[in-house]
């Protein structure tokens, strides 16, 4: 009797995981007809759904993003192909689409070196970085006692070094970047950032629409962001979506 309830509840928790799967395909497939007829109000609520009904992809995240920006949220439209860029940060059409858009967005993006390294972020440094100088150290312990007339097993450790000593730069700068870079975009038209976390503060400074900043503390429903320019203000959390690490 257990057996046969188990095998019921596996058809069942199967045929319902298809059900899901299936809606969500369907949802994309709407979306994408929607988008290529030129609905693209209609497409943004096909994508959302296939998000909320299956598996985030990367797929599904960049064509939300062409159907936001085409709808004309800009800074929904980044914040969608951030989180697709996350997830495959080689994709070049989605790199493309990001600079199209940021050149909207006057300042939005961030200083210009911070947007290189996020094209190579720490995670693509560290293992080569390990590797070398791992390699280093054990050829370095190895040729202690080597006698090497010739000088070609020093010229070798040196060019290891060398680049050992690169790839740790490369990291650390990567890694500098990371932490400093925008983790959030701003959302909406005629934001406005304040001097406090509170509705009667005075208005610091204007922000707009794909705006990309740094959330650098959070404080109830408010949060304190420092903009492309290195401007401090408040903003209501519901004004910004918060880009994962």
């Amino acid at each position: 009797m257990n057996t046969a309830v188990s095998i019921l509840l596996r058809i069942v928790c199967g045929l319902f995981l298809f059900a899901i799967r299936a809606a969500a395909q369907s949802d994309f497939d709407r979306g994408i007809a929607a988008y290529s007829s030129g609905r693209f109000q209609e497409s943004v609520g096909h994508f959302e759904r296939a998000l909320t009904n299956g598996r985030p992809s990367v797929g599904v995240l960049y064509n939300l993003g062409n159907a936001r920006f085409r709808n004309g949220e800009v800074g929904r439209a980044i914040a969608a192909w951030r989180l697709a860029e996350r997830a495959e940060p080689g994709r070049g059409e989605i790199r493309g689409n990001l600079e199209l858009a940021r050149r909207q967005v006057a300042g939005g993006a961030g200083p210009e070196w911070t947007q290189w390294v996020r094209r190579l972020p720490p995670r693509r440094w560290a293992v080569p970085a390990a590797v070398a100088a791992w390699s280093w150290a054990i050829l370095l312990f190895v040729g202690l006692d080597r006698d090497d007339r010739a000088g070609h097993f020093r010229r070798w450790m040196n060019r290891l070094g060398a680049a050992t000593i690169l790839l740790l730069l490369g990291y650390s700068v990567s890694l500098a970047g990371t932490r400093s870079a925008p983790d959030a975009v701003v959302v909406g038209q005629g934001v406005a950032a304040r001097f406090g976390p509170v509705d009667e503060s005075s208005v610091a400074f204007p922000l707009p629409d794909g705006a990309e900043v740094r959330v650098d503390e959070v404080r109830g429903p408010w949060i304190r962001i420092v903009d492309s320019f290195g401007h401090v203000g408040w903003l209501p959390g519901s004004q910004v979506i918060q880009i994962p690490p």
